[in-house]
């Protein structure tokens, strides 16, 4: 589905950063008509790739796919369907943690971070999104500042 969102963000890391990382969790909710080519509705059946640009460049991707729900520890939820699959959670669990890492530390560099999702369609009639929340980690062995996002 396309959207109007603008999310793409220009980040500055402090000159002391020893390393740069993302920490981002995703869930899907609802049911968009008509159903993906796999039979499946999104956002919360749907499985698709999300993608982390950086500067322009796809750099980090999040598949959004089967976690084996059937397997998951908190089951007792009947009536209900928790065996299904979601794409890429399950009821009950906690939302999976996706730590995307910098090859270098990025100290005292600027960039812009795009979060791209994969389009799918819906009719409208029924109500569908992805709460999505993407955290820049940024260490060092001295006091820094936080980073610095601009939207």
């Amino acid at each position: 589905m396309a959207h109007d969102k603008d999310l793409t963000r220009e980040i500055t890391i402090p000159e002391n950063a020893e390393s740069t990382h993302l920490r981002t969790f995703i869930n899907g909710w609802g049911e968009a008509n008509p159903s993906d080519a796999n039979g499946r509705r999104c956002a919360e059946w749907c499985y698709r790739t999300h993608k982390i640009k950086i500067n322009g460049a796809d750099t980090f991707y999040h598949y959004l796919g089967p976690l084996n729900c059937e397997s998951n520890p908190v089951n007792n939820q009947d009536p209900g369907n928790w065996k299904a699959n979601r794409a890429g959670w399950c009821p009950g669990m906690e939302i999976p943690l996706r730590v995307d890492n910098f090859t270098t530390s990025m100290a005292g560099n600027s960039f812009n971070l795009e979060y791209e999702l994969e389009d799918w369609v819906s009719d409208g009639t029924k109500d569908a999104f992805y709460p999505i929340s993407t955290f820049v980690v940024v260490k060092s062995n001295t006091v820094i500042n936080r980073p610095i996002v601009v939207d």
